[in-house]
């Protein structure tokens, strides 16, 4: 049972750690923000500016500023986002190959990196099937919810100025297991 206890207590430093970034994040001052120990839970209203209309989702204007900008002729590229705030990790060692390299072609459902949040590994997968164009996030670089982690132009292998070019890691073979 002593047990619990320090598991809520490491969770809750963890938490309240991260308190003063994602405050930091908001365009204006919180309104309301509700922090639980049991079953971590965090909770952070921001106050509607006078004028502003919407539904509140969405990450703060703070974080979409970050997002990458569609330059001229970019306009097909779909980025990559993060699923959870973490540290993105684009191999699964030190040292190892990352899983995706600009260039390689990645099919939608394979793992471009890994989010470590709270010491919980998490896959990060690409959500449409494309060349990776540009890595947006380095090596073991602290990430939002929603930012954009890789950017990939949709298409198949054949496709592009690339051309049908084997990716070295296989990711392109088909084999009976997953």
């Amino acid at each position: 049972m002593s047990e619990e206890p320090d598991r809520y207590s490491e969770a809750l430093a963890a938490v309240c750690a991260n308190v003063p970034r994602m405050v930091a994040t908001g365009s204006g001052p919180v309104r309301r923000l509700h922090v639980s120990a049991g079953d971590v839970s965090v909770e952070l209203e921001w106050e509607v500016a006078e004028g502003v209309s919407g539904n509140g989702a969405g990450p703060p204007p703070a974080l979409a500023a970050e997002q990458p900008v569609a330059q001229a002729g970019d306009s097909e590229l779909h980025y990559v986002p993060a699923p959870l705030v973490g540290t993105f990790y684009r191999s699964p060692d030190p040292g190892a190959p990352p899983f995706a390299e600009v260039g390689d072609f990645v099919e939608q459902g394979r793992q471009v990196g890994v989010l470590e949040v709270m010491k919980l590994m998490t896959s990060v997968e690409a959500d449409c099937s494309g060349r990776v164009v540009e890595v947006l996030v380095d090596d073991a670089e602290p990430v939002e919810y929603g930012q954009s982690l890789l950017a990939i132009e949709p298409g198949g292998p054949g496709e592009g100025e690339g051309g049908a070019a084997e990716d070295p890691r296989g990711a392109g073979e088909t084999t009976g297991s997953a």
